[in-house]
């Protein structure tokens, strides 16, 4: 009956989509039908309603789907059902995402049931790009380097022109792709967090440490950020994260931590929205303890360490997936409400050309602490 398959969607939630398909799957694959009319009729309305259930579920639900499209042998679904994969990934987050791509790697692997040959991958990576707005592409392309780290997969035989060219813009290469993780060789010399250490294991503070940490890093912008949240580490082991103690901001004099930090992060934009997210990860992981946040936001922006566009640009930036950032927000009212104040001209300033400190948008250097 091919209503069956049209009975699985209209007004139905994702998860009773999703058990509706699956019992109706699992008769169509009992029934003993001769007639191969009537049985590619029965396959294709299961198909379907598989195709919705890829749409709507959870990861582990449409790694099952898939499996089942496999059971049906209705090929002609697989690149349309791997394609809003694709889109499903695109639109998720953090773990749901990774699970998703992982989901992808394994198809194009053939690891388990054969499910997608090559060219039905290439279609599906196409499919799902198609009707993704041009804001979506950069998710779109990371998932996609995601599968370009893990596979054999190549972006010049492997996907459209049309694929390719956007993650072209977004910056995907094969040399990117060769470099990551799981695809190919790993980063020479010491990561991020190993030279951080090594800063702050010389012992030295003030601009002694600046001068350690200007050649230590060279060129390399995850540094920065990664001293940051090793310092945040060193002050909780120190029993420092108390309010009191981050008010006092002491750890952020200049014969301390300061000048370390903005000589890594001082109008170093992408480092300095790099390391905000790094406070965010570490406040996450922390609990979000009372006035972590507010706290050491506003001693890096009343110590110019960071500069107030980064600190906009990170409460702007919506696509970055570490975690916490709607309790970050929440810590931080108050502070961005403040910074906006501050950095409000007053009408004695808008009617003055001279340069004076008056100029500059901290008229109140303490004015959040």
């Amino acid at each position: 009956d091919g209503g069956a398959g049209a009975s699985g969607g209209a007004g139905a939630s994702g998860g009773a989509r999703g058990t509706a398909g699956g019992e109706r799957v699992k008769a169509v694959l009992k029934l003993d039908i001769e007639d191969p009319v009537a049985r590619a009729t029965l396959k294709a309305s299961a198909a379907k309603i598989i195709d919705r259930y890829v749409d709507d579920a959870t990861p582990e639900a449409q790694a099952t789907a898939l499996t089942k499209i496999t059971e049906l042998g209705c090929r002609e679904y697989h690149s349309r059902a791997l394609g809003q994969v694709i889109k499903k990934a695109v639109a998720s987050k953090g773990g749901d995402r990774r699970q998703l791509a992982a989901l992808l790697v394994a198809a194009y692997k053939q690891e388990g049931p054969e499910f997608v040959t090559s060219d039905e991958f290439k279609d599906a990576v196409a499919r799902g790009l198609k009707g993704l707005d041009e804001g979506m592409h950069k998710k779109f392309a990371g998932v996609l380097q995601i599968v370009l780290e893990r596979t054999d997969l190549k972006i010049d035989t492997g996907l459209t022109e049309e694929v390719q060219a956007v993650l072209a813009a977004q910056g995907v290469t094969m040399a990117a792709a060769e470099g990551g993780a799981d695809g190919g060789a790993a980063p020479s010399g010491p990561t991020a967090e190993e030279v951080a250490n090594a800063i702050l294991e010389s012992g030295k503070l003030g601009e002694e440490l600046a001068e350690v940490a200007r050649e230590a890093a060279g060129d390399r912008t995850d540094v920065g950020p990664a001293l940051l949240f090793a310092l945040l580490g060193r002050l909780k082991a120190a029993g420092q994260l108390e309010p009191a103690e981050l008010k006092a901001a002491a750890w952020l004099e200049e014969d301390q931590f300061q000048p370390a930090l903005a000589a890594l992060l001082y109008e170093k934009n992408e480092a300095a929205q790099k390391a905000l997210f790094k406070v965010q990860a570490f406040a996450a992981g922390e609990g979000f303890p009372k006035g972590l946040m507010f706290n050491v936001f506003a001693g890096l922006y009343n110590k110019d360490v960071v500069e107030p566009e980064d600190l906009i640009a990170w409460k702007d930036d919506n696509d970055d997936e570490t975690e916490g950032k709607t309790d970050a927000l929440f810590q931080l009212s108050t502070f961005f409400a403040q910074l906006a104040e501050a950095m409000e001209p007053s009408s004695e300033e808008e009617g003055s050309d001279e340069d004076s400190e008056d100029d500059d948008i901290r008229r109140n250097p303490n004015v959040m602490m």
